[in-house]
């Protein structure tokens, strides 16, 4: 009988093994951000989250500039709570929307 050693590899895991979120630029994040991610990037200087509840177009402006005074600017995630859990866009008008990605 062949006592072989088995390996687990963790296929499912929100990123790669050896992949570390809390070093990736805002780029980074932009570029591999999703769903799953979301709950394993928490806001810092790279990211917020915005719940739809709390967006008003005055505020827009806000938001943005918060970003503009970095080095490398960041992400704003319409949609989901402070703890990166997604809440969604349904209680937004489509020109609500529209105003947000304008």
């Amino acid at each position: 009988m062949n006592d072989a050693m088995q390996y687990d590899f963790d296929f499912d895991g929100p990123f790669s093994a050896g992949d570390n979120p809390a070093l990736w630029s805002p780029r980074e994040i932009w570029v591999k951000l999703n769903q799953r991610l979301m709950a394993h990037i928490g806001e810092d200087r790279r990211i917020d989250y915005k719940q739809t509840a709390q967006v008003r177009e005055a505020d827009l402006a806000t938001f943005m500039s918060m970003f503009s005074n970095t080095p490398d600017g960041g992400v704003i995630v319409y949609g989901a709570d402070s703890k990166g859990n997604p809440t969604g866009c349904n209680n937004l008008s489509q020109s609500q929307l529209n105003q947000i990605e304008q």
